[in-house]
């Protein structure tokens, strides 16, 4: 189904390089190995998709599409490669309103990374300039994604942050904790008001407690009221949020109502109608492994007895599997993962619905891999002693690093699982020329070459970022519709527009929402 292209035919050069020193490493930040964006749009105006991905620690770089997947990096004349620090996520957007797609790239400030979020706003002539002060938008603190959405239907792009909280891992499950600030974490949504950005987290109800670890957030207008909601993904013990918009400025979180429970280290979010019934639904990846050897290696992630103080202490119930929520309208959902047999893609980040195939049926598409696994029972027994668990602290000595190298790597495939109708996936991965195992990250579905066809861009950590070029419809014949969407006021590019397409008596529908995996 797919091809993947060789970074010498597309250009494409580009690797996230992951050196471990003492300074920075998996024993001091625990999401070290958690990779780089990809983010695709039209940034030039030729009508051609352009990629722009993220090294955590090096250059991210800008790929402007010359056509037929040929890319030229534009990096340095664009002047997007970004300040130095850790880099994470990024998205593009029209966030002023000019007709001309910004980039915003988020980062974190930590230990010798003293990364800042940047905005970088397109001049229109093949350069951007950072204006993230200017706009309001110069958050430091601990960001992974950021979500554009006009939340309060006044016809801009308002912008929703995720950040992750502040503590180590051996902190984590304190909730005491809950409900706390910290000025560096915590999530943030901040309203378009012209020419610049305000903080109006606390008075649209979002939560910014340092018990969230974001890892995911995708807006879907998921009870068709016409006002766009959001789901935001949380690791370990936090909760994941589902806020839902009352269309008058303000969101109500409602996670306990809305499911009767989640996954348990919630990592991406997509949400989309997979089973075209109208409704949106939610698919959230976690690390479940599918392979027995590789589950029974792995540490689990708690005991009955640590659920249960969970639960009185006032959390969701969450369990260590990836979820597929159906949509059953009037607000709820039923987690169907097991069902459909998506519940377990290993380590996972990135998950997407896209037709990939071309059949009028949403297929799943989630990146999976962790460079080195920290929750191998084999190295747990082997630096599970108490000198070696002292010695972990925020400053990590040379020899400290010998131990980190014991750390297993197990590449593994990511997944594409074919829509079957009705409930049913299948993991077609091999078959479809995506199951080279390995450590993919970040992600994105993106038609470079305007055919029709949903190609795939992923993120890797330390292997080049791969291109995979979709042959479906020379294989299939299946037709197309293209529909370029154009919004009033700030909004020029439609974002939180609703298209359904009928067709057989059958109804599909799509969002635009171009934050998403």
């Amino acid at each position: 189904l797919v091809d993947r292209l060789a970074p010498a035919a597309t250009g494409v050069a580009f690797t996230n390089a992951l050196p471990e020193s003492a300074d920075f490493n998996i024993l001091n930040y625990l999401y070290y190995y958690n990779g780089g964006g990809v983010a695709a749009g039209d940034v030039d105006g030729d009508g051609r998709p352009d990629l722009y991905l993220t090294a955590n620690v090096g250059p991210s770089r800008l790929y402007l599409n010359r056509g037929d997947y040929r890319f030229e990096d534009a990096t340095e004349r664009a002047g997007v490669a970004g300040p130095p620090g850790w880099k994470t996520g990024a998205t593009m957007a029209d966030v002023n309103g000019d007709g001309h797609l910004d980039i915003y790239a988020s980062a974190v400030n930590y230990l010798t990374m003293r990364g800042r979020n940047v905005l970088y706003v397109n001049d229109g002539d093949g350069t951007f300039t950072d204006r993230t002060r200017e706009y309001g938008l110069d958050f430091a603190g601990y960001s992974t994604q950021a979500a554009f959405l006009d939340y309060d239907r006044d016809g801009d792009l308002d912008m929703y942050l995720l950040n992750h909280s502040t503590h180590t891992e051996r902190a984590v499950g304190g909730a005491a904790r809950r409900g706390a600030t910290h000025p560096t974490a915590g999530d943030r949504l901040f309203r378009n008001d012209g020419r610049r950005f305000v903080d109006a987290t606390a008075a649209a109800g979002i939560r910014d407690d340092v018990d969230g670890y974001g890892l995911g957030v995708v807006a879907s207008d998921l009870d068709a009221d016409g006002c766009v909601d959001l789901y935001v993904s949380n690791d370990f013990q936090g909760d994941d949020r589902l806020y839902r918009n009352n269309c008058d400025g303000t969101f109500t979180e409602s996670i306990a109502r809305a499911t009767r429970h989640t996954s348990r280290f919630s990592m991406g979010v997509d949400a989309a109608d997979y089973n075209n019934d109208g409704r949106p639904d939610l698919f959230v990846a976690d690390m479940l492994p599918e392979r027995e050897a590789i589950l029974k290696s792995s540490a689990s992630s708690e005991s009955y007895n640590l659920f249960n103080i969970r639960l009185r202490a006032g959390y969701h119930p969450q369990y260590a599997r990836n979820t597929l929520q159906l949509n059953r309208g009037g607000g709820r959902f039923s987690d169907v993962g097991y069902l459909a047999g998506v519940q377990a893609t290993d380590w996972s980040w990135a998950p997407l619905f896209a037709d990939l195939d071309n059949d009028g049926r949403k297929d799943l598409f989630v990146t999976s891999g962790i460079y080195r696994r920290p929750n191998d029972l084999d190295y747990i027994n082997y630096v599970g002693n108490e000198a070696v668990q002292a010695s972990l602290g925020d400053t990590v000595t040379r020899a400290n690093l010998a131990l980190l190298r014991r750390m297993p790597q197990v590449p593994v495939p990511s997944h594409a699982f074919r829509n079957d109708g009705g409930m049913g996936f299948t993991d077609m991965a091999a078959a479809w020329g995506l199951g080279e195992p390995g450590f993919a990250s970040g992600a994105a579905y993106v038609d470079l070459n305007n055919s029709g066809a949903l190609d795939l861009v992923v993120n890797r950590v330390n292997a080049p970022a791969a291109i995979y070029r979709n042959r479906s419809r020379e294989r299939n014949g299946n037709a197309y519709l293209a529909v370029a969407l154009r919004g009033a006021g700030g909004n020029t590019h439609g974002v939180g527009a609703r298209v359904t397409v009928w067709q057989g008596g059958a109804a599909q529908l799509l969002e635009q929402s171009p934050t998403r995996g």
